[in-house]
């Protein structure tokens, strides 16, 4: 996790573009799939340029409690920086990114659909390999060579 340096001499609009972009960069990365899908409403639609087509998402409880744990540091942030902060249009981004994180951290934290539906993962496994038919076959090699190990993991996630 990594805190900003001295928010209090940062605008409120930096800290919201700093915390913006931490936690969609975050996101995209540990979940590649549920970012890129409106299937998943609690999910950002968001994407990395860099993306590995061999990686899955990981609902790992390792992982989750992590960014559950981010999220709400970032939930803190955005709070602070709320805070006799008289921009009406920063008071809006703020608000929305703070609903996105506190969405996301009761969605894995409380409602834990990774942990009680099998279906959530054979949803992730037909998006993530139909967002790469139309990709060169390397792409779609790769992802599919994936599919195991992602499915292993989904099974160790279910309780």
């Amino acid at each position: 996790m990594r805190i900003l340096p001295n928010p209090d001499k940062l605008q409120p609009s930096d800290v919201v573009q700093a915390v913006a972009d931490r936690m969609f960069q975050r996101l995209a990365r540990m979940f590649p799939v549920c970012s890129t899908s409106d299937e998943f409403y609690y999910f950002p639609q968001v994407q990395i340029c860099d993306n590995t087509w061999s990686k899955w998402d990981d609902f790992s409880l390792e992982a989750v409690d992590e960014l559950a744990d981010e999220l709400l540091a970032w939930e803190d942030e955005l709070a602070f920086a709320a805070k006799n902060n008289p921009d009406r249009e920063t008071n809006r981004e703020i608000s929305l990114l703070s609903r996105i994180a506190y969405t996301l951290r009761e969605e894995l934290t409380q409602v834990c659909i990774h942990q009680t539906q099998p279906t959530f993962y054979l949803s992730i496994a037909s998006i993530g390999l139909a967002e790469t038919l139309n990709c060169n076959p390397v792409v779609w090699k790769a992802r599919v060579e994936s599919l195991p190990a992602f499915l292993d993991c989904a099974m160790m996630n279910l309780r």
